[in-house]
């Protein structure tokens, strides 16, 4: 059974136009450090930080309020909706409560709160030993998202002297993607070839974990966390995207225009889990066919969303993830950790057992199957 609630928290906006609001430097640490007996810093983290408990409560109320605070602002009807599914964690996403014609602005964030890799690898400094792994595993495509790990990382071990612990604070915790699955449940319980994806997925993990190491603004205390680098790596590998411009960005509460659809299952025994944004050229929301809203940056780095048809109200607010084609689902399970049973088709896969010499020369490949 479902149960859904509206979050009360809605703004109605006369014009997308930022409010600045000051941060600190980036290099303020948390001040809260741990020595020992010769004075050397052994970690430093905030005393109040993100609880990182798959049970643990989402404050979405503060993220919304922080939102607002930072400059954030929707359309007249937009509305977060938490929906709860028994025995499955709570997943929140937007709909709207009025109609909204085709091309309406629906939301704007304003660049200052946008978390950028670019930006990111600029405070942190280059990594030289972290780059060499990356190139040395052919994985040198994957470094924005690493630097945008270590800044997660480096924003959680601040608490709430940082600037996005409100969002932080409101994020999911539960995750069933492939990095958050045991070697077992890839080998043995699922087809070869998203069972192959969802191993990569985990392989990269234990990367980034290992190069954690290389990062000197990260206590050993963190360094040597890993349920805190699996949560901070799932975070960036579902919500941050490419802008179209070489850059990988996440975009703090336009990360919760996603799916609200009860046509999605979450839990792990279900092998599934919510999802987030994709950004192609111009970034666009949901998993569906028909998605209800798509954005774009402007030359300042704000995000604007639009809605790409008219949208009635009671609609969700939704981006798509494959620019609509859903019909190929072993990597977004892999990467975001979902099962679409509304997709309107999907690839048939039979995996036949024995594999004869017969079947290969005709073209069947069981690790693609």
């Amino acid at each position: 059974m479902k149960n859904i609630l509206i979050l009360t928290i809605s703004w109605a906006v006369s014009s997308f136009r930022p409010t600045i609001i000051p941060r600190s430097p980036f290099y303020v640490k948390a001040t809260n450090k741990i020595l020992n007996k010769w004075g050397n810093e052994l970690f430093s983290v905030s005393s109040t930080t993100t609880d990182l408990e798959e049970t643990a409560q989402r404050d979405i109320a503060s993220m919304d309020e922080w939102a607002s605070a930072c400059g954030v602002e929707r359309c007249q009807g937009f509305q977060l909706v938490a929906t709860n599914k028994e025995n499955e964690p709570l997943d929140v996403g937007a709909m709207t409560t009025v109609d909204l014609p085709a091309e309406s602005p629906v939301l704007f964030v304003p660049s200052h709160i946008i978390i950028s890799a670019d930006q990111s690898k600029n405070e942190i400094g280059y990594i030289e030993a972290a780059e060499n792994l990356f190139y040395k595993l052919g994985t040198i495509d994957h470094t924005p998202y690493f630097y945008l790990f270590l800044k997660l990382l480096i924003e959680y071990e601040l608490g709430e002297e940082s600037l996005w612990y409100p969002w932080l604070n409101s994020l999911p915790r539960y995750f069933s993607t492939g990095a958050s699955m045991t070697h077992f449940c890839c080998q043995d319980c699922l087809p070869p070839l998203v069972g192959n994806l969802a191993l990569s997925e985990r392989t990269r993990f234990r990367q980034f974990f290992k190069s954690i190491s290389y990062c000197d603004l990260i206590s050993q205390y963190t360094k040597a966390d890993k349920k805190l680098a699996k949560w901070a790596f799932n975070i960036v590998y579902t919500r941050g995207f490419e802008d179209g411009y070489g850059d990988v960005k996440i975009v703090p509460f336009g990360d919760y225009v996603s799916c609200i659809d009860p046509y999605l299952s979450r839990s792990r025994e279900k092998i599934a889990d919510s999802f987030r944004h994709n950004f192609f050229r111009r970034p666009q929301f949901n998993h569906d066919t028909n998605w209800e809203i798509q954005g774009q940056y402007d030359d300042q780095g704000n995000y604007y969303a639009y809605t790409t048809y008219d949208v009635p109200a009671g609609s969700p607010l939704r981006m798509t993830y494959t620019a609509g084609d859903s019909s190929n689902p072993s990597f977004l399970f892999a990467r975001y950790g979902f099962l679409d049973e509304s997709s309107p088709a999907t690839f048939c896969k039979i995996l036949i057992e024995p594999v004869t010499q017969e079947l290969v020369d005709t073209g069947y490949s069981h690790e693609r199957m």
